[in-house]
């Protein structure tokens, strides 16, 4: 309960602020993905495609191939988001 009351403040806040500046960011939006998907609240996919579109886009800013590739694998939220995002059905 106490984990859904903080996830429901986070995502109010991220709803006028960006997690800019912020030291893993993916990391927040994981976390409250991992507990709305828990708690078989709607607002998890959604969620969860966020953090898999800003991921992908700050992935796309490192111009070096190899580096963006050790970004994307070999950071272990990265690798979650982009393991549950190929669960998702495509619509």
């Amino acid at each position: 309960v106490q984990a859904q009351i903080q996830v429901d403040h986070i995502l109010e806040q991220l709803a006028s602020q960006s997690l800019f500046g912020s030291d893993e960011p993916m990391r927040v939006y994981w976390t409250c993905y991992q507990i709305l998907h828990d708690q078989q609240d709607s607002r998890a996919s959604l969620t969860l495609r966020i953090a898999y579109n800003q991921l992908l886009e700050r992935a796309n800013t490192i111009t070096d191939m190899r580096l963006r590739q050790t970004y994307l694998e070999q950071v272990a939220v990265h690798r979650m988001i982009i393991a549950a995002w190929s669960t998702v059905p495509t619509e």
